[in-house]
């Protein structure tokens, strides 16, 4: 065999190991970019499912501190009740009169707090303010009263009031 023919034939072998190299390449490659195309759709999924478990328990946390907030208040409230009630049987039995007992509801009423600023206050079924922070409102009628929001608070308050097992109100 002459160099050109050794030549010819060398240089088929090297086209097709060439062929067979570049095919393997594409191989490999294609099975890179399907592993990362792979990795990067479990990383998505992974992080979707970790962000709804986030809001999941984001929402269970919210939930749980306003059921939390709502009976501690709802204690307090009894408690405020209970209060004035003593004074009202004091009155009652004729340990002091109506109006002393009053006067001690009011100004037990006025010195109540819950949390770091909430407190309590009294108004009439009519809407008449009795107690509020010794402020310029007692004594005046609140009924017509609304909220930032528009709501008509005192009446909603008063009407959750005037139900047998209480209710809540929510203003703004």
């Amino acid at each position: 065999m002459g160099k050109k023919e050794k030549s010819v034939i060398n240089s088929g072998i090297e086209k097709k190991a060439a062929r067979r190299s570049s095919l393997k390449t594409k191989f490999t490659l294609l099975s890179v970019l399907t592993s990362l195309v792979l990795a990067a759709a479990i990383f998505v999924a992974a992080g979707l499912a970790l962000t709804n478990s986030n809001q999941s328990s984001l929402q269970l946390l919210e939930k749980t501190m306003r059921d939390d907030f709502d009976r501690l208040i709802k204690q307090q409230v009894e408690t405020a009740v209970s209060t004035i009630d003593s004074f009202y049987q004091k009155a009652q039995t004729g340990e002091i009169t109506e109006e002393e007992a009053k006067a001690l509801a009011s100004e037990a009423v006025r010195e109540m707090r819950y949390g770091t600023d909430g407190y309590f206050w009294i108004d009439t079924y009519e809407g008449v303010n009795v107690v509020l922070l010794g402020g310029d409102a007692e004594g005046k009628s609140r009924i017509d009263s609304i909220d930032a929001n528009g709501v008509s608070f005192i009446k909603d308050i008063l009407s959750n009031g005037r139900q047998a097992d209480g209710g809540s109100s929510s203003y703004g």
